[in-house]
């Protein structure tokens, strides 16, 4: 409050924000209460029994995992039932101790009719032994039966091997009078407690989990390394490149991927083969690459001899230095071309060699039994040091062959951006001198072809891009928007805006530019959507027509 007892505007400005967070809180709370609604939550749902049933015995599974396991003896032992005890006048046998463990199962009463509850009774059994009742009748296929006092069929002894239980005489027709058998089947632990199949596999593709973040890791840093280094580079200095020279790079680029695509794959394709060994033999791929990288070695340094340090101007540089600088591309290119594809070629030869000598290695019974590395087999110390280090030199040549065979599949990619490099930087070394000449409304011709030309080729790109995918035709109209845009801002300052010393614009040019964009960026946008029928192969989920529309009775 001040002096005239108003409030001082800061208080205002306190209470508004306050209010507006009110605001907003209740307007979130109604939108979440709106998406409630959308999505019928329903906690009745969760109270059914049957839900709650299944909820868990889901959870029961999970977390009662399988992580070891043993051998256990299996051993069972039967009492006999007659079905119907006034049926048959034949005395019923008594329940006799099994020789070998002693286990004794007794039932009372011997004999009943379908549906009756009899007692079984099982005693001198090995403790704790996981044991289930059977039915078996005269004939058909035996039956489980559930203890009526635990609800389940898988019974655990008692400390002293022994149980008492009642189950349900099953409904067998044509059964009465005949003799019919409860089998217990107790299974006993017979060996050394060990790692399920389950835990082992779990703990395999764990490991193969680790081996694949780290063979990622390790592609990926010496790459980051590098492009770090470049971005560090080039924050670290003013980076100087004049437009005209940057078009140039493009407009060449484009044409020496096309040229390597086309022409200097079959080198590659041919340098694969030399060093795989296909062509001349194992000794020609392995010394013919070193070779050839020699003798490109020693062209270079005899094409470029030391000289003096200080960099010569372009004024200065002669026909003889442009001559030498196109014949070292040249060398360069096929060198780099020719040193892939015989390394890749040499990784598949070598990935096979390592293969059969980890073989070699292996254990003999296990080649002989075709055990692969999913399947356990027990193995003393010395055999599982065999089989892991075959592993090791396998799993070495398993990745030398990914990567020869990954470099020889894009070898024509390889090729068109090796050669598409060197040509640009040859291409805006050359054009750099008769770019700076330029004046006047020449410089605007020359910038102005240049700017179609790299503007066609994109455009060709996007549009191949296009033509691959529905949602891919979006990319031609969003791009023509951004260019179309930016050329009414560019029109705008370079017509209608005095130029001056101040190195930014006013604030109201900046808002006219703005503007400006914004039009010729949805007008472009429209139109190109238009004309292309974007929209139609959006919907339809199909790809755009190669056919489209007509202007001035040309087909685009």
């Amino acid at each position: 409050m001040n002096n005239n007892g108003q409030a001082s505007p800061q208080a205002t400005r306190h209470a508004l924000i306050r209010l507006l967070i009110v605001v907003a809180v209740v307007v979130g709370f109604v939108f979440y209460a709106y998406g409630w609604t959308v999505t019928e939550v329903d906690l009745d749902k969760p109270q059914e029994a049957q839900r709650q049933e299944n909820v868990g015995n889901a959870l029961r599974e999970l977390l009662s995992p399988r992580i070891f396991s043993q051998e256990r003896e299996v051993v069972e032992i039967t009492a006999p039932f007659l079905m119907v005890c006034e049926s048959s006048n034949q005395a019923l046998p008594e329940s006799v101790p099994d020789p070998e463990t002693g286990g004794v199962v007794t039932i009372n009463p011997s004999c009943g009719e379908a549906g009756d509850i009899i007692e079984v009774t099982i005693s001198n059994f090995s403790p704790l032994a996981d044991t289930r009742i059977r039915w078996i009748p005269p004939e058909g296929q035996s039956r489980p039966r559930e203890d009526l006092i635990t609800g389940r069929e898988e019974l655990v002894l008692d400390s002293s091997g022994s149980f008492t239980g009642q189950i349900e005489v099953p409904r067998i027709r044509n059964t009465d009078g005949q003799m019919h058998q409860v089998a217990i089947r107790a299974a006993f632990p017979a060996g050394a407690v060990e790692l399920s199949d389950i835990s082992q596999l779990t703990v395999l593709r764990m490991i193969e989990t680790i081996f694949m973040a780290l063979l990622a890791t390790s592609i990926a840093i010496p790459i980051a390394s590098l492009i770090s280094f470049f971005a560090a580079r080039n924050l670290m200095r003013p980076i100087r490149l004049p437009v005209g020279k940057l078009f140039v790079a493009l407009l060449f680029f484009s044409i020496g991927a096309m040229l390597g695509a086309s022409l200097l794959n079959g080198l590659g394709a041919f340098a694969a083969r030399v060093g795989g060994g296909e062509e001349y033999g194992v000794i020609v791929g392995i010394v013919a690459p070193v070779i050839v990288v020699g003798l490109a070695i020693a062209g270079l340094r005899y094409l470029n001899p030391p000289e003096d340090k200080t960099r010569a101007t372009i004024a200065e540089t002669s026909g003889n230095d442009y001559v030498k600088m196109i014949v070292n591309a040249v060398l360069l290119t096929l060198l780099v071309i020719f040193a892939v594809g015989a390394l890749a070629g040499f990784f598949v030869w070598l990935a096979g060699q390592l293969q059969v000598f980890g073989d070699s290695l292996r254990p003999a019974f296990l080649n002989a039994l075709e055990i692969t590395r999913e399947e356990i087999y027990p193995l003393n110390p010395l055999e599982w040091l065999q089989n892991a280090t075959a592993d090791g030199i396998q799993a070495i040549g398993t990745l030398l062959h990914t990567i020869g065979t990954l470099v020889i599949l894009i070898m024509p990619i390889v090729a068109a951006v090796i050669t598409g490099v060197s040509l640009s930087n040859v291409a805006s070394n050359l054009a750099t001198g008769p770019l700076r000449n330029l004046t006047g409304s020449l410089e605007r011709i020359v910038g102005g072809i240049l700017g179609a030309l790299v503007g066609a080729i994109l455009f060709a790109v996007l549009g191949f891009l296009g033509m691959s995918a529905a949602l891919f035709g979006l990319l031609v109209p969003i791009v023509a928007a951004i260019i179309t845009g930016n050329i009414f801002g560019l029109v705008y300052m370079q017509f209608a805006v005095t130029p001056s010393k101040a190195m930014k614009p006013a604030r109201s040019q900046t808002a006219i530019m703005t503007v400006l964009f914004w039009i010729g960026a949805v007008l472009a946008f429209v139109l190109t959507f238009n004309t292309l029928n974007v929209g139609r192969a959006i919907i339809d989920g199909t790809l755009p027509p190669t056919t489209t529309t007509s202007i001035l009775g040309a087909e685009i």
